[in-house]
């Protein structure tokens, strides 16, 4: 019941912004891609999360994507970003959403907001953008899509509504696509659910530990043994194994892999 008031008290917000600018000029592959849950570290503030986003786009093409993002995180020299906004708790001053930070502005972005909601009041929010690309003289567009999937819900039928949508959004490109995030993917039935919508990409294997359902998910049924956090390409060459890029500012390790045209 107090989880349940807590939930009842955010905000529904739905908008889109450019949270940075962007340089110009096309995305550069071979590209290094992290997707990353920012959420709930010990230690963690947007403050620091922003200095260790800033050591993850040191290298000279990096995309990142993040879910349970605020804006205070998305500002890097270099780099442009959009956010989008999900929810806001009551007794906050900013919106946790999902967010691309990127060195080339996309040519469009879209939220995808869900319209199934946890425990009846927070919704979830996924966004697509499109990127040019250019490769070895090779020009082409990447389409990004970052998930944070509905969690709270035992059924799989919002998961299954959500990855409906961003389908959708699938079907209307056919070049290379990424899709990561938190999928929430703790058990059997919704990490089917996410497979049989992704039936035409490839799941990027990952080298090191990553989170799995907590404590009172796993009370309720959830497997201990099951990911979240997931990245899965078409038309995408991956350069080895993804890595898992542990930390102490968010409960979830980052995951980091290399990216190309095949």
């Amino acid at each position: 019941m107090l989880l349940l008031s807590i939930t009842q008290g955010c905000t529904r917000l739905e908008d889109i912004t450019q949270a940075a600018p962007y340089p110009k000029g096309p995305l550069t592959l071979p590209l290094s891609f992290v997707t990353w849950n920012t959420a709930k570290g010990k230690e963690s503030s947007p403050q620091k999360v922003a200095q260790a986003i800033h050591h993850l786009t040191q290298e000279n093409s990096t995309l990142v994507v993040l879910q349970e993002a605020v804006p205070a995180m998305l500002t890097h020299k270099g780099y442009g970003a959009h956010f989008a906004r999900s929810f806001a708790w009551f007794w906050q001053n900013h919106a946790s959403g999902v967010a691309q930070i990127s060195p080339t502005r996309p040519l469009f972005v879209r939220a995808i907001t869900t319209t199934h909601k946890e425990m009846g009041s927070t919704p979830k929010m996924a966004m697509a953008a499109l990127y040019p690309v250019l490769q070895q003289g090779k020009k082409t567009t990447l389409l990004v899509i970052t998930i944070h999937g509905l969690n709270f819900e035992w059924s799989g039928e919002g998961l299954a509504a959500q990855m409906k949508e961003i389908q959708s959004v699938i079907d209307q490109h056919h070049g290379p696509t990424v899709i990561a995030g938190d999928f929430n993917t703790w058990s059997h039935q919704r990490l089917a659910i996410v497979k049989e919508a992704l039936s035409a990409f490839t799941e990027v294997p990952v080298d090191g530990p990553r989170r799995t359902a907590g404590f009172f998910i796993r009370l309720a049924g959830g497997s201990p043994d099951l990911p979240l956090d997931r990245i899965f390409v078409r038309g995408l060459e991956v350069r080895g194994k993804a890595r898992t890029l542990e930390n102490h500012l968010s409960d979830h390790p980052a995951l980091s892999v290399t990216l190309a045209l095949p």
